[in-house]
């Protein structure tokens, strides 16, 4: 049994900061500038789960939002170790969000993401992701924290 403590959070957080947003780079620059339909899909059923309040299956499209974004990468090495980090990464997200209570900040940041990367902004994309990982795992230490869970 896995335990959701800070080391947890922040060790996952610093290995997805350093890897998926290179993986979303390449996956934007072998793209271009193009409709992206998969992951809006994603988007929105992430978005209608939170507004239903049913968390587990909101981190699990949370989850098949980013796998649609690193996939796109074509780098079997990335998409490997992502899909790894993303079974204990969707762990960690359901954890805080129930501690701490999910909210409507995660999808914006993700549509602000997927609008980079559709005009094809792949250095900008890139940097929203990274942004919104550290973002993320900031929120969930801080509902550890205030539950005493460190």
């Amino acid at each position: 049994m896995r335990v959701i403590d800070r080391r947890v959070v922040i060790d996952s957080a610093v290995a997805r900061a350093g890897v998926e947003p290179y993986a979303l780079r390449l996956a934007v620059e072998a793209r271009g500038a193009a409709p992206w339909p998969e992951a809006r899909d994603q988007l929105e059923a992430s978005r209608q789960h939170l507004l239903a309040g049913r968390v587990a299956e909101h981190g699990l499209a949370n989850r098949q939002f980013h796998r649609v974004l690193y996939s796109a990468s074509g780098n079997a090495f990335l998409i490997d170790f992502l899909s790894n980090l993303s079974d204990l990464g969707t762990l960690i997200a359901t954890t805080g969000w129930r501690l701490g209570g999910a909210d409507e900040q995660e999808v914006l940041e993700h549509a602000r993401i997927i609008d980079a990367a559709e005009r094809g902004e792949a250095a900008h994309a890139s940097e929203l992701l990274r942004h919104h990982i550290e973002t993320a795992a900031g929120a969930h230490i801080a509902a550890l924290d205030e539950r005493g869970m460190q």
